[in-house]
């Protein structure tokens, strides 16, 4: 067998032999001094996408500075690798690209290899340094001729949203057809959509902060609004003839959820079933229902729900939280009780769990209400689930035994650390029933309501 033979079945033994034989392969034939100059640059770049494989930039640069004859195929193998270890190396690969001068046809900057220019600009994005990717596209590429391929741009695009840079996603998006002569594809748009998603739900987060950080503050109204570009974005992207995926619909359903626009959000959903392109699923669901909460729409929000059954889709628990929220809000509690109840027989919610309970100084297993995951709505309605249960004889908790114990966190999760459930489910157990709830000397993540207490109230 040749060399170049063995070379080529390496390069595509990949998936039946391990990489570390395939490296000690081909290490062993360069050790051979009767290689020529064409093979051993074959070999020399196989071995840096092998050292790639296994995540060893270290030795895959040393076998780049180490070939005989450097050319494009190494320069753009390295540069590969640089954006595909873990971390990539994006300082290594904007050397590499500055530095290198085998580039072909050079004149000057003009004609840099594009495999290797999409490379170090995807090293860049993984590693959330768009600037740099951005410093690169324009170096290199627009009116020079250098045509970087759609990959890169995209992970350019998403990496500017993950940086809270909107904007940066939705210019490159807008000019690299005609600057960079890159044509968007359907990745394109949901990265900058998934961008303005993010940014809408951040502007809220900085409102709400803002909001609550100083009483007296005014917001003023935002001129641009995120979830507008979100669905302008969706628009253009069916009249380039483009399909939107699962996750490009629900970001935008989700930007739409994140500014309160419930009839944005449901028409969204709605426009799902009416192009047939894909069918919505719970995320979709569940962002529409959050904003049909967040409306006040709570009407809408029952036909949703009802809707996801219909369409084969399972509610989780985020979809029954939003629910009942919405009708506790509209004070329609009979209905939030009834849903309640049903979503607890279809264990979308399992309110019980077994904990470990100190008494006396001494351990034991115990029934409890596990409430930290609830909205305040959800909190309430279960607990009068429990009352309802006491009196109807039929009771989820067995008084003789143990008191009823409710896991309601200590606040770690809440902004600023600060308690929001545990101060509302006293101040509502107080007031509904006037029973005396105390905090969990032993826990000061729960609450606890005496059995003596309820037998007392039950008898009343």
């Amino acid at each position: 067998m040749t060399f170049r033979a063995l070379a080529k079945c390496a390069e595509n033994s990949i998936e039946h032999l391990a990489v570390t034989e395939i490296i000690d392969g081909l290490e062993g034939i360069l050790r051979r001094s009767n290689v020529n100059v064409e093979l051993s640059s074959a070999i020399y770049n196989i071995l840096i996408l092998m050292y790639g494989q296994v995540n060893d930039f270290e030795n895959a640069i040393r076998t780049y500075k180490g070939s005989k004859s450097a050319d494009p195929c190494s320069l753009a193998s390295i540069l590969y690798v640089s954006s595909t270890v873990s971390p990539a190396r994006y300082e290594d690969a904007i050397i590499l690209l500055h530095t290198s001068d085998i580039v072909p046809g050079a004149r000057g900057r003009a004609m840099i290899d594009s495999k290797a220019l999409s490379y170090a600009i995807i090293a860049c994005a993984k590693e959330n340094e768009w600037e740099e990717g951005l410093n690169l596209l324009e170096l290199y590429s627009g009116s020079s001729g250098t045509r970087v391929t759609v990959d890169a741009i995209n992970s350019l695009i998403a990496c500017a949203g993950r940086s809270g840079r909107p904007d940066i996603a939705i210019s490159l998006l807008n000019v690299m057809e005609s600057k960079y002569s890159t044509k968007p594809n359907s990745r394109t748009y949901r990265s900058a959509i998934i961008a303005c998603n993010q940014a809408e739900h951040q502007t809220r987060r900085q409102m709400t902060a803002a909001s609550s950080e100083d009483n007296s503050s005014r917001v003023s109204g935002l001129g641009f609004q995120w979830w507008e570009a979100a669905l302008s974005l969706l628009r253009r992207m069916k009249e380039c003839g483009l399909y939107p995926d699962i996750q490009t619909f629900s970001s935008a359903i989700s930007a739409c959820e994140a500014a309160g626009q419930w009839q944005r959000a449901i028409g969204v959903l709605r426009q799902m079933n009416a192009d047939n392109v894909c069918t919505p699923n719970l995320y979709c669901f569940n962002a529409a229902l959050a904003a049909c909460e967040k409306g006040g729409a709570w009407l809408e929000a029952v036909e949703l729900y009802e809707r996801m059954e219909s369409a084969g889709v399972t509610p989780n628990f985020i979809s029954v939280n939003s629910l009942l929220i919405a009708l506790e809000q509209a004070c329609q509690m009979e209905l939030a009780e009834h849903i309640y109840r049903e979503a607890v027989k279809k264990r979308i919610i399992q309110p019980w769990k077994w904990t470990t309970c100190i008494e006396e100084r001494q351990s034991r297993r115990i029934r409890a209400m596990d409430l930290h995951f609830c909205s305040v709505a959800m909190a309430k309605i279960a607990l009068r689930n429990v009352m309802y249960s006491l009196f109807t004889r039929s009771p989820l908790l067995d008084l003789s035994k143990q008191d009823l114990v409710l896991i309601v966190g200590k606040g770690n999760r809440s902004q600023n650390n600060v308690p929001i459930l545990l101060p509302e489910v006293q101040k509502f157990v107080s007031q509904e029933y006037g029973l005396n709830i105390a905090r969990d000397e032993t826990n000061l993540g729960r609450l606890r309501i005496r059995r003596e207490d309820l037998l007392q109230y039950c008898q009343e």
